[in-house]
């Protein structure tokens, strides 16, 4: 493996301990800076972690035939064209889905059902899980009829 992989891994650990290291303090941004750190500290170990397997020498061949897929896999123009797809139907999801959403939260402000952000978060956070799940059932099937 690259050491660039390594001192990304350090960086993220580092980061992820400070972001820690400044939720322990009492600030208005504590529960941020809490998920701040299990952002950096989790992924950073991973990538530590991965760095010392595939390091080893016993590995090294099976990493050079995982990185072979992998380049084959990126290159595939079958599969590089059913991602375009897979793009551009979540695209046109999210322009749908905000936009009826940006009305919807104005009348629900107006009306007086809306009155402080968290709602929004919760409303973005299952976006964003509607998107990942989406994205990856739709490819599935485009794969299937393709």
């Amino acid at each position: 493996m690259k050491k660039n992989d390594l001192f990304c891994g350090i960086l993220f650990t580092a980061a992820g301990i400070l972001f820690l290291m400044l939720a322990c303090r009492d600030t208005a941004l504590q529960s941020l800076f809490c998920g701040l750190a299990g952002a950096g500290i989790g992924p950073g170990l991973m990538m530590i972690g991965k760095y010392a397997y595939w390091s080893r020498p016993e590995h090294r061949e099976r990493y050079e035939e995982k990185l072979e897929e992998d380049r084959i896999e990126m290159r595939d123009e079958r599969k590089e064209m059913l991602r375009g797809k897979t793009a551009r139907y979540l695209y046109a999801f999210t322009l749908v889905v905000l936009g009826l959403s940006s009305v919807m939260f104005q009348i629900f402000e107006k009306v007086g059902m809306v009155e402080d952000s968290g709602i929004f978060i919760v409303y973005l956070g299952i976006l964003f899980w509607a998107e990942l799940l989406l994205s990856r059932w739709i490819f599935r099937r485009l794969e299937k009829k393709y």
